[in-house]
């Protein structure tokens, strides 16, 4: 069987018209560049700007620097004092718990000689009983004075860096406020 060629019909497209390149005359060319030198572009605006902000954000920041500085070497200085304070109250808690050790050891010594000396029970019940309340008002004693002497080492030690966080407080609320 013969194939039966078909030809197609040309389609003819049809003609789509593009507008007319305007013609730009050495006139207007001359006009839109100098509306554009008298109009200043975004970048050449903020150039200036920039340059203010950066200067003032400069200054700013050089003296948030120096004041972070110098308050970094203010709160060191507070918790060496703080330390000084702490290790000499230290020292002075350790000198009297020694002493308060001594002291009830001496008794302690006397109370077993007291009691070695006794002739009969009730006198050795009567001595006793001293001896134990004697060692109840000492320990009681001593318990106060120990944690009163502690209070007043860790009240003492922490006064200067209480006062360096006061400070930088009322800087920060002065910085604040301007």
């Amino acid at each position: 069987m013969a194939k039966k060629v078909v030809k197609k019909k040309a389609v003819k497209k049809a003609a789509v018209r593009k507008p007319a390149a305007r013609k730009t005359t050495k006139a207007t060319t001359a006009r839109k560049k100098t509306a554009a030198a008298k109009k200043p572009s975004p970048a050449n605006q903020s150039q200036p700007i920039t340059e203010m902000m950066m200067t003032q954000n400069k200054s700013k920041f050089e003296k948030l620097s120096q004041d972070a500085a110098k308050n970094g070497k203010e709160q060191v200085e507070a918790l060496i004092e703080s330390g000084n304070l702490f290790m000499k109250g230290f020292e002075d808690f350790t000198k009297t718990y020694v002493d308060l050790a001594q002291s009830a050891a001496e008794r302690n010594n006397q109370a077993v000689k007291a009691l070695l000396s006794c002739k009969t029970i009730n006198e050795f019940a009567e001595t006793q009983n001293k001896w134990v309340q004697q060692n109840f008002d000492d320990f009681m004693a001593t318990g106060t004075k120990l944690s009163e002497l502690t209070i007043k080492i860790a009240t003492d030690a922490f006064e200067p860096i209480n006062d360096q966080f006061s400070k930088t407080v009322k800087k920060a609320g002065e910085s604040l406020a301007a």
